[in-house]
């Protein structure tokens, strides 16, 4: 038997659809009052709308047609729902609660510029799912897409779903006008990225960086690091168009454990189809990680939407919850754990996600911090004062550094860890911090300070010997050039507590380093004169790899022997340190 049932509203506690065909015809509403209202225990044909629907039983079961449901709960304690054709479009929430649903690419969690649906945790198979989400910003640049499901999504199927381009290492038409990929997983071990090949996937619960420059065929043509002029975008509007991401899979619906490597970056992929809390799952690694969480921001150092931009934020969550949202991902510290989970219960969709996370700027509770800028914010860092804090990296507090796209600015700990959120003990009355600045642009730059620790901090440009308070409100300006020197490891320091006047590096102390990226040798070109200087090479553990004492003008280190990856090179005459500078091994 079939029924047509065309209703407006329909309020009826408790309904239960059996033993027959269920229809909502087209452009109809069905409205119910109270979640679990409307019961479907047979096949289901909407081609309209349903606010609230649980559909039950233990039979085999159908949903075709072309419609919308604002609320979706699947509670088969046995038997199967099958779509079988159409699309149904859950607007709201989709909770999985008991046995199998395989969608087969007619169900689709929606994304728009209005809300995103969220699929929950549960008991139920939800296979074949198609998850969206919107992005919210235009941003030219870089996302890492954090994935919801427990299977492999293609890139072929990312790209054609989503309707955007995605290039491969050794192939044309590239982002930047050159054979470039825009897809690349995280290789934590050596804090790296790898391009994912042709033929290559999105792996399930993993993340990965994808280069985001609009809808297919825009900012393909041109030339430029990373950007193209906005005269080769198409669509008349010279800027990147909004983008929907859609993959498909089976729904992730339990707690994820991830592998963690110690001592590095790691990133991890909000595993569910809905918003997480940064404290919940805190919470649940308490042992062995940093409070400080990272994220990706899209929209960091960004004056024109058309060029490539974004970097890392770091937040404490304990003082502003972070919530990431669905195909988001984060940055965690391991400093001891090799294990890192995401339970279930770190879902929390009555919360908005923060923006910036997917690229829509959070702000944070922080004591002391440091804003590099031009009228553009490029970068952050914060000196947390701890009592019982180490100079090294390690204390719960410490978060290191990741790599952002236009400009870098970092604290280099005793151990020659770079840092973006450094703990240290405040009590140490003079106590020397090394920064370190990058950057890929040759500009005016500006230091905002805001210091609330009631203790003297001093700025110290070794370049031009010039010394400024760290006070609220103050602020330093610079410039980076062509000149190696106005960048690197050993253009600035803080002193906190100055005991007596600071210690300034003459001119005559310039020292010079090079190759660097190095396969050989390193040569370290020293001041003329008959002093005597240390040199050390240190790997990012602290050991020691090399140690010379020289007065020469010319000191080779071989380096050939050592393991690829990044080593710090300090110079001191005995008297004070006179640089620390990182040094590549390839």
């Amino acid at each position: 038997m079939k029924s047509k049932i065309i209703l407006a509203v329909l309020s009826i506690l408790a309904s239960t659809i059996a033993k027959s065909q269920f229809y909502v015809a087209n452009k109809e509403t069905i409205k119910v009052t109270v979640k679990g209202d409307l019961f479907v225990a047979e096949d289901l044909i909407n081609n309209g709308n349903i606010t609230d629907l649980t559909i039950g039983g233990n039979n085999l079961q159908t949903v075709s047609g072309t419609g919308t449901i604002n609320t979706l709960t699947v509670n088969k304690k046995a038997g199967i729902v099958t779509g079988i054709g159409g699309m149904q479009t859950i607007t709201n929430m989709l909770t999985p609660t008991a046995g199998t649903f395989v969608a087969g690419g007619y169900v689709t969690l929606q994304s728009d510029n209005n809300a995103t649906a969220y699929g929950t945790s549960g008991n139920a198979t939800i296979t074949g799912l198609n998850i969206q989400h919107y992005l919210s910003s235009n941003q030219r640049g870089w996302r890492l897409i954090g994935s919801p499901f427990k299977t492999d999504v293609s890139l072929d199927f990312l790209s054609n779903a989503s309707n955007i381009d995605i290039t491969y290492d050794g192939t044309t038409n590239a982002y930047g006008g050159a054979s470039t990929a825009s897809a690349n997983t995280y290789v934590p071990a050596t804090e790296s990225w790898s391009p994912i090949n042709l033929g290559g996937a999105w792996a399930q619960n993993s993340a990965i960086a994808l280069f985001i420059r609009g809808t297919k065929g825009e900012g393909i043509p041109g030339t430029g690091p990373g950007w193209v002029s906005g005269s080769d975008y198409i669509g008349g509007t010279n800027y990147p168009s909004f983008v929907t991401l859609s993959g498909r899979g089976t729904l992730n619906v339990s707690d994820a454990t991830f592998a963690v490597i110690p001592s590095r970056n790691n990133i991890i992929s909000n595993p569910f189809a809905a918003p997480i809390s940064l404290n919940a799952v805190l919470a649940d690694n308490a042992v062995g990680f940093s409070n400080v969480i990272g994220y990706y921001s899209a929209v960091k150092g960004a004056s024109d939407v058309r060029k490539n931009a974004g970097g890392y934020e770091n937040e404490l969550p304990s003082a502003n919850d972070i919530f990431i949202p669905p195909m988001g991902s984060f940055v965690i510290n391991s400093i001891t754990g090799t294990s890192f989970k995401v339970r279930a219960s770190a879902i929390n969709t009555s919360e908005i996600p923060t923006p910036n996370v997917l690229g829509i700027t959070n702000g944070s509770n922080i004591s002391f911090v440091i804003i590099g800028s031009d009228s553009v914010y490029y970068d952050k860092l914060t000196i947390r004062f701890d009592a019982n804090a180490s100079s090294a990296a390690g204390d719960k507090y410490d978060f290191l550094k990741m790599q952002n796209t236009n400009f870098d600015l970092y604290s280099i700990g005793s151990d020659y860890q770079m840092l973006s959120y450094d703990n240290r003990n405040v009590s140490d009355s003079g106590q020397i911090i090394p920064l370190g600045v990058r950057s890929t642009m040759q500009k005016n730059f500006n230091f905002n300070f805001t210091n609330d620790l009631g203790v003297r901090v001093i700025l110290n440009d070794k370049l031009l010997n010039k010394q400024t308070d760290v006070t609220a409100g103050n602020n330093y300006n610079f410039a980076v050039t062509a000149d190696t020197l106005t960048q690197g490891d050993n253009r600035f320091e803080l002193i906190i507590n100055p005991k007596t006047l600071i210690p300034v590096i003459p001119p005559a102390f310039k020292i010079n380093i090079y190759p660097n990226p190095s396969t050989d040798f390193v040569y370290v070109e020293l001041p003329p004169g008959n002093d005597t200087y240390n040199i050390s090479l240190t790997d990012a553990y602290g050991r020691v790899s090399q140690s010379v004492t020289s007065s020469q003008s010319l000191v080779k280190l071989p380096v050939k022997l050592l393991s690829n990856g990044v080593y710090f090179l300090k110079v001191d005459n005995g008297k004070i340190n006179i640089m620390t500078k990182s040094i590549i091994k390839e």
